[in-house]
């Protein structure tokens, strides 16, 4: 595996800087992972961390999110690796997730992420993803959202 995640998040951004306007910009998260290593290599450009959860809590984080795509041209982004313990479940997110408002303007938030996580760590991947949705539609309890609710889950068996 020798895929240069940097220099592709740096062309990209190149050619979105090129391409929009300046008031345009995109944030994203793109990378692989390798099941039989369980090492998640990632280049994010703006969006919230990558959670892991393992035996009942979530793993700290110490990575940095580069900035947005298409605000600066020439800037260099950094590809990073996680590592998912053995019996571990991984969730890649929007902010429409953790930004979903309720009907008094309180967002969902990243601690609630981490909880709905860890509270449905064990099920599958469809039914995390499914869980997800089901708790941030409760908890906006109809107020209308203004984001895209984007989940993805890795599960490390």
């Amino acid at each position: 595996e020798t895929t240069d995640f940097s220099h592709l998040a740096s062309t990209l951004n190149y050619l979105i800087c090129e391409f929009t306007s300046p008031s345009q910009f995109i944030t994203g998260l793109f990378g692989s992972f390798n099941k039989r290593t369980r090492l998640f290599k990632f280049i994010n450009a703006g969006h919230p961390l990558p959670l892991i959860a393992h035996n009942g809590k979530t793993l700290p984080q110490t990575i940095i999110p580069d900035i947005v795509f298409g605000v600066l041209p020439g800037i260099e982004f950094h590809q990073h690796e996680l590592y998912l313990p053995e019996n571990s479940v991984m969730i890649l997110y929007t902010d429409g997730v953790s930004e979903a408002e309720n009907v008094k303007g309180e967002q969902f938030g990243e601690p609630k992420v981490a909880s709905v996580l860890i509270e449905c760590a064990n099920l599958s991947a469809k039914e995390i993803c499914d869980n997800f949705v089901k708790k941030v539609a409760e908890f906006s309890g109809g107020a209308p959202q203004s984001d895209d609710l984007t989940i993805v889950v890795a599960k490390s068996n």
